[in-house]
């Protein structure tokens, strides 16, 4: 390339590129926690045992924590940290577990990342590891309508107490996970463009207000050193691989805000628990 010529970025192994060369320059400075620590180290007593460290876990983990409880996380998956998940297919399906009809595991372990849950109606995935789902999710927020919890199908319990859940429970989420849209200065998106492309075809009012609009995403898009927990965060590479495991550490899975949260308030997480354990709370 001559000096001073101008280029846009959309081919994808230039984004690569320098989605490796920005996490190389990254990592020199970020170094991320152990959270969990070894099993011979549970205790027989806790004021709260948290089965699961997904985003219901860990946010009961972190609350509790916060309020002063002696508190226990197990999770039957492993510990990832950015540099830790797989990055090509092969690497994927040694991760992989597989459940069919609900008649046991056919494939893998239960400690593998990816879980296949499948039935003649209902396919699940999801993952097993600390942090739950979130470690694999796509990491999109979509925010709900406050009507939605007008439902009778809700608990009446829960639609009394719709006003704190939006107004405080939705906010205590919305400022740890931290939901930002994909940045104007960031690689533009060819799929955006596509998908105006096939829109604009139909008369469709508002079409780049309400319908077609970026949504935030559960990622950093700015080095945090540290984030609002004490963890640090490189910024997103734009690297795509949102879904098999962030090896940035840009993404704002659980084991980024709410588990080190818990952590640091005294809670103790324990991975690759695979037998039931008696613990008394």
């Amino acid at each position: 390339m001559k000096d001073g010529e101008e280029y846009e970025i959309s081919d994808i192994s230039c984004q690569l590129t320098l989605g490796i060369l920005s996490l190389k320059n990254s990592l020199n400075w970020a170094s991320f926690p152990k959270l969990a620590v070894p099993n011979t180290e549970i205790k027989p007593l806790y004021d709260v045992v948290v089965i699961g460290s997904g985003y219901g876990g860990s946010i009961a983990a972190s609350r509790c924590a916060r309020a002063g409880q002696s508190v226990c996380v197990l999770e039957r998956g492993k510990e990832w940290r950015p540099g830790d998940f797989p990055e090509h297919s092969a690497g994927v399906f040694k991760e992989f577990q597989l459940t069919v009809g609900g008649e046991g595991r056919t494939h893998g372990k239960p400690n593998d990342l990816f879980d296949l849950f499948y039935t003649d109606d209902l396919t699940v995935v999801q993952g097993s590891g600390l942090g739950g789902t979130s470690l694999i999710n796509a990491n999109v927020s979509i925010d709900m309508e406050d009507a939605v919890f007008e439902d009778s199908a809700w608990p009446l319990a829960l639609r009394n107490d719709k006003s704190d859940l939006i107004n405080v429970d939705r906010k205590h989420f919305y400022d740890m996970i931290e939901p930002t849209p994909y940045p104007d200065d960031y690689p533009h998106l060819q799929k955006f463009d596509r998908m105006e492309d096939t829109l604009s075809k139909y008369d469709i009012e508002d079409l780049d207000k309400k319908i077609l609009r970026r949504l935030d995403l559960y990622v950093s898009f700015e080095d945090k050193k540290p984030n609002q927990v004490g963890v640090p965060q490189p910024k997103c590479t734009g690297c795509g691989n949102c879904v098999g495991g962030c090896n940035v550490g840009a993404k704002n899975t659980l084991n980024m805000n709410y588990l080190p949260d818990a952590k640091a308030h005294g809670a103790e997480l324990f991975t690759e628990v695979r037998e039931a354990m008696s613990v008394m709370c």
